[in-house]
C-alpha cells in the first residue's frame, strides 16, 4: 500500500504538525481576505462603447449630418481597435456610438478617440459652443448612494451646501465623481432695450459677435525668463456683471457707447425644464440630488456609503450645515449588498445544520463534526483566492458561492466515510486508514469534481464580449471553490481526522428500520434487472420511462427564459409623460396629489 502511493500524496499526512500551522494561516488569512474583499452590486466589467456627443442649437438634421456627423466620422473610422461605430443625427444633436474591440486596452483606445474627435473639431463649423463631449459607457457609473438636500433655503443657498457636500465626498477613495442635478448654473441674462437698440442702429448678431471676441482666453506665446519657458496669454473671460457692462459697442458722437448703456444684465439661474422636490412626510419642498459614482477600481462600496454617512453626521455637528438642512438618503446600494450577504449566511447556516443532521443520522456525530469543519475552512480558503486574482463580492459571485455550498461538501463526506470504514471495518490504525482511503478515492473525488468544473467551465467560452465577461463570475468562484474543497479533502482533512480518530475512534452506528428497508430493497432489485435473463426487460423498462419523462418535458416550452430573474425590491419608480409644451407648474399639481397619497 505504501510503495502504491507516492510521497506527495502524503506529505501532508506525516506532518500534522506543517498542516495544522498552515491551516490556520489560511483560516486566518480567509477572514481578512473576506473582511478587505471589495462590495459591489455587480462585477466591474469594462465596456468598450463611447459615446460622441456634439450640440449645434438651431440646426436642422441635414446640415447636423452633413458638417459634423461626417466629419467625426471620417476620423473615427481609421481607429485601432474599431469594431463598429453608428451614428445619430438630430436637430441641433449628434451622436457617434463608437464599439471597441472586445479584450484591447480601453485607456488607449480612448486616448485614440479623444485625438480623432480633436482633429475633426477642426473642420466643425465655428457656431458650435461646445467641444463635442465623449462619455465612456461603464457599469460602475452607476450611482451607489443618491442623497436629496432640501430645506426652508434660498435656491442660491441649497445649492452652496451641495457643492460643499460634492467637494467633500469627492475625496474619499473609492468616489470617481458626485453629480448634482436639480441646479441650474449660473448665467448672465442680458436684457436690450429695443428702443436704445434702434437708435443705436446696431443688431443683436453684432452685439452677439462683440461678446464673443471679448469672452476668450487669448494665448501669446512663450518667452523665456532665466532659461526657463513660460506662456503667455490674455485672460478675457467675463465673470461678472460690471465686466459686461463696460464692454465697448461702438463710438456716437465721440461718445464712447457700451453694452450697460442699451442693455439691463443680471445674473441668474438658468432656467429649469426638471425641477426636483423631496418629501418625508412633510410638505413639498425643493431639492438638490447627489449621485455618489464609485470609482473604476474595485471599490468596496459598504465602507464607502460608510463613510458618506459619517461625513454628514460630521458636516451637521460641526455646523457647517444649519440643524434645519435636511439631507435624506433616496438610494443606498448598500442595502442589496447586505441583503445578498446575508443570503449567502443563512444559506451557509441551513447547508451545515442540513448536512450535520443527515450525517449524524446516517454515520454519526464523528464524521458530522469533521465533515462541518471542512465548510468553513474551504470556503475561506476560496474566498482568500479570489481576493488575490481580484475578484469581489457582487451578486454573481455570492451566488456562486451559495450554489458551491451544496457541492463542496461531497469530498470531505466521501473521504472521511472511507478513513471511518477503515478504521472500523478493517481495524487499520488511523494513519493507515486515511492513507488507504486517499489512494482509494483520490482519483474519484477529483475526477467528480472535474466534471463538475467543466460543466460551468463553457460559460467562460461559449459565452463572448461583455456578456461573456460579466457572466465569467459564476464559473471561476465555483472552479476555485471545487479545486479548494479537493485540496482539503484529500490532503488537509485525513490529517484532522487522525487526530480526531486516535482520541474517539468511530463506531457503528445502527440503522434505522426504514433505511434497512430502502437498502433490502433496492438490493433485491439490483440483483433482479441485472441478471441475464432480465437485461433486455430491464432495459426496455427504462427506455419506456425515459420517453415518459421525455414528453413530459413539453410543456415546459411555454415556460418563457431569463438569465437572471427579476429583482424583488422594497421600492418602485414609475413615470408620467405629459404633452410637449406641459407647463413646469402644471406637473407638480399631479406631484402634490401623490404625495398625498403615498405619504398620508
Amino acid at each position: 500500500m505504501q510503495k502504491n502511493l507516492s510521497s506527495f500524496w502524503t506529505f501532508f499526512l506525516k506532518r500534522f504538525r506543517v498542516t495544522l500551522m498552515m491551516s490556520i494561516l489560511f483560516f486566518l488569512a480567509g477572514i481578512y481576505a473576506y473582511e478587505q474583499m471589495p462590495r459591489e452590486n455587480e462585477p466591474d466589467v469594462e465596456i468598450p462603447i463611447g459615446f460622441v456627443q456634439t450640440i449645434w442649437p438651431g440646426a436642422i438634421a441635414q446640415d447636423v449630418e452633413q458638417l459634423i456627423t461626417q466629419k467625426i466620422e471620417q476620423e473615427v473610422k481609421n481607429l485601432d481597435n474599431l469594431e463598429k461605430f453608428t451614428s445619430t443625427s438630430l436637430a441641433g444633436v449628434s451622436i457617434v456610438v463608437v464599439e471597441f474591440k472586445v479584450g484591447t486596452n480601453l485607456t488607449e483606445n480612448y486616448q485614440k478617440l479623444r485625438d480623432a474627435i480633436d482633429n475633426a473639431e477642426r473642420e466643425l463649423p465655428a457656431s458650435i459652443l461646445e467641444s463635442p463631449k465623449i462619455t465612456e459607457v461603464s457599469i460602475s457609473s452607476t450611482p451607489i448612494l443618491t442623497l436629496g438636500i432640501s430645506g426652508n433655503f434660498s435656491f442660491h443657498k441649497l445649492k452652496q451646501y451641495a457643492e460643499i457636500l460634492e467637494d467633500r465626498i469627492e475625496v474619499i477613495n473609492g468616489v470617481k465623481e458626485v453629480n448634482v442635478s436639480g441646479a441650474g448654473d449660473e448665467e448672465f441674462h442680458i436684457y436690450i432695450n429695443p428702443i436704445a437698440l434702434k437708435n443705436y442702429k446696431i443688431s443683436i448678431e453684432e452685439i452677439t459677435q462683440i461678446l464673443k471676441s471679448h469672452h476668450q482666453n487669448i494665448p501669446l506665446g512663450n518667452i523665456f525668463v532665466a532659461g526657463e519657458k513660460i506662456g503667455i496669454r490674455v485672460d478675457g473671460e467675463l465673470k461678472n456683471v460690471p465686466d459686461l457692462n463696460s464692454i465697448p459697442l461702438l463710438m456716437r458722437n465721440n461718445k464712447l457707447v457700451k453694452l450697460g448703456d442699451i442693455a439691463e444684465i443680471r445674473q441668474e439661474f438658468e432656467e429649469l425644464d426638471v425641477e426636483n422636490l423631496l418629501s418625508t412626510g412633510d410638505k413639498l419642498s425643493r431639492a438638490l440630488t447627489l449621485q455618489v459614482i464609485k470609482g473604476d477600481q474595485k471599490t468596496n462600496i459598504l465602507k464607502v456609503i460608510k463613510q458618506v454617512e459619517v461625513l454628514v453626521k460630521e458636516l451637521k455637528n460641526s455646523r457647517v450645515f444649519p440643524a434645519d438642512l435636511k439631507i435624506e438618503t433616496i438610494f443606498d446600494g448598500a442595502e442589496d449588498i447586505k441583503k445578498s450577504l446575508n443570503n449567502l449566511f443563512n444559506s451557509a447556516t441551513q447547508t451545515v445544520i442540513l448536512i450535520v443532521i443527515i450525517l449524524f443520522l446516517f454515520l454519526g456525530w464523528r464524521e458530522s463534526l469533521l465533515a462541518f469543519f471542512a465548510i468553513p475552512i474551504t470556503i475561506l480558503i476560496s474566498i482568500l483566492v479570489l481576493y488575490l486574482q481580484g475578484s469581489t463580492f457582487n451578486f454573481l459571485s455570492l451566488f456562486a458561492l451559495v450554489l458551491s455550498l451544496g457541492l463542496l461538501v461531497d469530498n470531505a463526506i466521501i473521504i472521511i466515510e472511507g478513513i471511518s470504514d477503515n478504521i472500523f471495518l478493517q481495524k487499520l490504525t488511523p494513519f493507515d486508514a486515511a492513507k488507504k482511503a486517499i489512494q482509494t478515492f483520490r482519483w474519484p473525488i477529483i475526477t467528480g469534481s472535474m466534471t463538475t468544473v467543466f460543466a460551468f467551465f463553457p460559460m467562460m467560452l461559449v459565452i463572448s464580449g461583455v456578456s461573456g465577461d460579466f457572466i465569467s463570475t459564476i464559473p471561476q468562484t465555483v472552479t476555485v471553490v471545487l479545486l479548494t474543497s479537493v485540496f482539503i479533502s484529500l490532503f488537509v482533512l485525513p490529517v484532522f481526522a487522525i487526530l480526531f480518530f486516535t482520541k474517539y475512534p468511530p463506531t457503528q452506528t445502527d440503522p434505522k428500520a426504514w433505511i434497512e428497508i430502502l437498502k433490502n430493497w433496492y438490493e433485491n432489485k439490483m440483483i433482479y434487472w441485472l441478471a441475464k435473463k432480465s437485461r433486455i426487460f430491464s432495459l426496455l423498462g427504462f427506455s419506456f420511462l425515459t420517453m415518459i419523462f421525455a414528453f413530459a418535458l413539453f410543456p415546459l416550452k411555454q415556460m418563457t427564459i431569463e438569465v437572471f430573474p427579476k429583482a424583488d425590491n422594497n421600492y418602485f419608480t414609475f413615470k408620467l409623460e405629459y404633452p410637449k409644451g406641459t407647463k413646469l407648474v402644471d406637473t407638480k399639481k399631479v406631484t402634490q396629489i401623490l404625495d398625498q397619497v403615498f405619504l398620508p
